[in-house]
């Protein structure tokens, strides 16, 4: 399983949209200066935020982005799922994968279950409220 930046910037888009917008609606440009992420490459990932009704979209003077929902109510897992074609580690677990003729013989499939099992479980309970204003990171304490 790899996250892709799309998948990635999504999350971080919509933890700056709660933290920033005190219910109104905040700007593609503060988003993409803030974060850093281009505007073109934002907009791209913003269509598929608004398709999957994870933000609303306002056009004209004071239009923007702003949260269809609270940030608990928001996990990781559904934006993960709305961005990337699957979180699975291998393809047999795939949804709507075909059924692999080994898989009544396979020995490591249960261990690839598993470890999709654990993700989909860490992702399902973290939320956007909590990844806000959580900067700090030690990846020596790794």
């Amino acid at each position: 399983m790899l996250v892709s930046t799309k998948g990635r910037y999504a999350i971080r888009i919509l933890i700056d949209i709660a933290e920033n917008s005190n219910g109104s609606y905040v700007t593609l440009q503060e988003i993409a200066k803030r974060q850093e992420i281009s505007k073109k490459y934002m907009e791209s990932i913003m269509s598929i935020l608004v398709k999957h009704n994870l933000v609303e979209s306002s056009h004209g003077k004071g239009g923007g982005y702003r949260l269809n929902k609270a940030p608990e109510q928001y996990t990781v897992l559904e934006i993960i799922e709305s961005t990337e074609e699957s979180l699975a580690p291998v393809s047999c677990l795939k949804k709507n994968a075909e059924i692999c003729p080994r898989s009544p013989n396979c020995s490591t499939l249960s261990m690839w279950k598993e470890i999709h099992e654990i993700i989909t479980k860490y992702f399902q309970g973290k939320t956007i409220a909590d990844l806000m204003h959580k900067s700090s990171f030690d990846i020596n304490k790794l």
